[in-house]
């Protein structure tokens, strides 16, 4: 019994390391990317990294620690586009340098969202050659998460015996970045119920509308009684 109880901790990693990894590889993660514009709340530009999983767009610091900035649920985005802009070298540089002095090349990544209560537009800019991939790439997550909700909202119509309403696809809104059952810390990972005293304290939180969306995001539900 001694000798288990020394491998337990271990036997513990082994049985949570497929559930890591099957979080991990879920998202995928853009670095060097700076919020421009769009978003309530947050006015300043700011450096950090975009985590793209099945359920929500995450911009996090910009550090290994990831800590949430904000939550962009995919729910809500109605319209995904990429953009590129060329500025020419100021004439100061053209004196300067010469023929030396280069234009350069911006891209930006453009997310349209909208809620009952309002309607963002989100404006990112990411590095040279990647913004059409990031703008596919979340297009794709929002055709899968369309085909997973067509499947439930199918099985569900026939299991009770109604007929299906018209299909209305996943980029209406259906959840908002502003209010839900579930918050978490913006800076950190823990989730609360709405419920919770603990959550009502909380300065500026991330809204869940599901326990699957925090926890396939990292978060772990408070230990809090009655949270």
């Amino acid at each position: 019994m001694p000798v288990v109880a020394a491998y337990r901790p271990l036997i513990l990693l082994l049985v949570a390391l497929p559930m890591l990894l099957s979080t991990l590889v879920a998202q995928e993660r853009f670095k060097s990317v700076e919020y421009q514009t769009g978003h309530a709340g947050f006015r300043k530009k700011e450096w950090g990294r975009l985590l793209i999983g099945d359920t929500a767009i995450v911009f996090t610091t910009p550090n290994d620690k990831e800590r949430a900035r904000f939550l962009i649920p995919l729910r809500t985005i109605t319209s995904v586009s990429s953009s590129s802009e060329r500025n020419d070298a100021s004439v100061g540089s053209k004196i300067m340098f010469g023929f030396l002095s280069r234009s350069r090349k911006n891209e930006y990544l453009q997310i349209t969202t909208e809620t009952p209560e309002t309607a963002e537009g989100i404006v990112f800019k990411v590095k040279n050659s990647e913004s059409l991939g990031i703008a596919t790439k979340i297009r794709h997550r929002l055709k899968r998460l369309s085909g997973l909700e067509s499947t439930s909202r199918g099985a569900g119509a026939a299991a009770e015996g109604h007929d299906l309403p018209p299909q209305q696809g996943a980029h209406l809104p259906q959840a908002t970045a502003t209010g839900g059952p579930w918050l978490g810390q913006p800076h950190g990972k823990i989730y609360y119920s709405s419920n919770c005293q603990a959550a009502r304290e909380l300065p500026e939180p991330i809204y869940f509308q599901t326990e699957s969306e925090a926890q396939q995001l990292g978060y772990q539900h408070s230990q809090v009684p009655d949270c």
